[in-house]
């Protein structure tokens, strides 16, 4: 409630067509897509399997630094190791 003299007045006789609107502030519409994302549990989980998939691929040289093309022809024709 707003506390101003007519405010005041208007409480305490009773009439609420002289009160003053209260300022309600509402949920933005990220926020309401937020919550209705996080309440659903498969979509959380496949976000999470994503984002662990995109970062996999963008720290692929750090976690493998080795081309995986490459041969090397000198030890083709080795046998098997101990």
């Amino acid at each position: 409630m707003v506390n101003t003299p007519a405010a005041k007045q208007a409480a305490q006789s009773g009439n609420r067509l002289l009160e003053p609107d209260r300022v309600v502030r509402h949920d933005t519409m990220t926020r309401l897509i937020i919550r209705r994302f996080k309440r659903h549990r498969l979509a959380v989980v496949g976000l999470i399997v994503l984002s662990i998939l995109v970062l996999t691929a963008v720290f692929a040289p750090v976690i493998a630094p080795h081309d995986p093309n490459t041969l090397n022809t000198a030890d083709k024709l080795q046998g098997p190791s101990r």
